[in-house]
């Protein structure tokens, strides 16, 4: 993950590790506004996305929105 984010739009990312077997999990570094999780199991695409929706639900209850996507997703600040 690249580390050029910009964090002063209110915005939190949450990356789900679906249970990969590998430990690219380790790599992603933390702060206050990036959150980690990994699902015991992988059971699917679907599955993690509820897996991860679930958890900002629980965690986060003032977030309206979820922007659900893939590791090739790069979001331009224009975007945002």
């Amino acid at each position: 993950m690249q580390n050029n984010v910009e964090y002063d739009n209110g915005y939190g990312i949450l990356v789900v590790d679906n249970n990969s077997p590998n430990e690219s999990f380790k790599n992603i570094s933390e702060d206050n506004k990036v959150y980690t999780i990994k699902n015991k199991i992988n059971s699917g695409y679907s599955v993690g996305n509820n897996f991860g929706a679930k958890y900002i639900n629980e965690h986060f209850p003032e977030c309206k929105y979820i922007a659900i996507t893939n590791p090739d997703v790069l979001f331009l600040k224009a975007q945002i």
